[in-house]
């Protein structure tokens, strides 16, 4: 996809004000959703960390410095997030990518993402985003890859990284 659609993408969610106090927050999650998914269209990682709260923001920052450090020290080994940050349960990109049922947990809305290869029921996958407010707009706080609970995402994926070796 070409980067001026990703960033155009970007640029209406900033200026529609996705969350503001009187929105509409069904509509407000789903329309994030469908921003997330055309920007991990075409291998489009960097657009979605306008998404975030500061929050993972920050924990993802924190894993791509512990990650380069890594990469330094075992220059002919793959580093933790060598297929960049994992937005999604898997590196694949499906050809549908589409926001599903919210489910209000009071201070969070979770929003399933389903992800789909038409004609290949077996190869599609949900994950959660996990929304709340920041700034008066909802930001994505976590990924919680599948649809089990306990939940596991990508907060624990970074979090790990971030440990001491043992």
């Amino acid at each position: 996809m070409p980067r001026i659609v990703q960033c155009l993408a970007v640029a209406a969610m900033l200026v529609s004000g996705v969350g503001g106090a009187n929105a509409d927050t069904e509509a407000d999650a789903r329309q994030l959703g469908e921003i997330f998914c055309t920007l991990g269209k075409g291998g489009g990682q960097f657009g979605r960390m306008y998404l975030v709260t500061r929050s993972l923001t920050q924990a993802i920052n924190d894993a791509q410095k512990k990650n380069d450090e890594i990469a330094a020290a075992q220059p002919d080994e793959k580093p933790p997030l060598g297929d960049g940050i994992p937005y999604q349960s898997f590196p694949d990109e499906a050809p549908v990518c589409a926001p599903g049922k919210l489910t209000d947990k009071g201070r969070e809305q979770v929003v399933e993402i389903t992800y789909s290869f038409p004609g290949m029921a077996d190869a599609s996958w949900t994950d959660r985003l996990v929304l709340i407010a920041e700034d008066g707009r909802l930001r994505i706080d976590d990924v919680w890859f599948g649809t089990s609970d306990p939940p596991e995402g990508l907060r624990k994926i970074l979090g790990d990284l971030l440990k001491p070796a043992k």
